[in-house]
């Protein structure tokens, strides 16, 4: 347990990284360093999880038509599809009201998709 506990830390610190160097940049006002959390930490983390649900929805689907004559086999991909539908609907549901979040309080906002640029 500890040592999940410490690459859990060690993993969102990685995460939260590339936040705590754009924050470190001088800015005139509050609305950009939102702006700038939402396009570091949150832009790349929605699409992480939404590739992540897509993921869980095909696999499930594979296995699925691949057991057709296992009844228990079929069970398990059918709430893998369900865990990856449900998935995709909340983090796109996530994804729609960051952006009424943005148009909301940050007037100049871009509603742009933001691609991680590596």
């Amino acid at each position: 347990m500890n040592s999940l506990f410490k690459k859990i830390i060690i993993l969102s610190s990685l995460i939260l990284l590339p936040a705590n160097l754009v924050l470190a940049q001088e800015s005139q006002h509050l609305g950009d360093i939102f702006q700038k959390i939402i396009n570091v930490v949150f832009a790349p983390l929605v699409a992480i999880l939404i590739g992540l649900g897509l993921v869980s929805f095909f696999w499930g689907l594979i296995k699925y038509l691949s057991s057709i004559d296992n009844e228990e086999d079929q069970k398990k991909a059918k709430s893998l599809i369900i865990y990856g539908i449900v998935i995709l609907f909340i983090m796109v549901s996530v994804w729609g009201l960051v952006a009424m979040i943005q148009t909301s309080f940050l007037p100049g906002a871009s509603l742009d998709p933001v691609t991680p640029q590596f």
